[in-house]
């Protein structure tokens, strides 16, 4: 599971991750995840090159976080089919 920095791109990505849960990316603007993430309104575009991108790298991040959990969930000891189903029970 990726642990959470507290830089300005960081932040940028873990508000979009939440506001893209929430509200889906029509409706999630990027004053909604600049206020969201405390940042100034130069934050989001010093690092991406819009909300795309910033939605992109959100994504990206979220794909990275679910392939870790279910690796973690898969590997170590026990019966194949208690890591499965720990795995298929795990909290999303």
């Amino acid at each position: 599971m990726r642990v959470a920095k507290h830089g300005a791109r960081e932040k940028l990505i873990d508000a979009t991750r939440t506001l893209l849960w929430d509200r889906g990316y029509a409706a999630t603007s990027p004053r909604a995840i600049l206020d969201h993430a405390g940042a100034g309104q130069g934050s989001m575009y010093h690092h991406f090159t819009g909300k795309e991108a910033l939605a992109a790298a959100a994504l990206q991040v979220t794909a990275e976080d679910l392939v870790a959990r279910g690796e973690a969930a898969l590997v170590g000891d026990g019966p194949n089919v208690a890591r499965l189903s720990a795995y298929l029970l795990r909290q999303r």
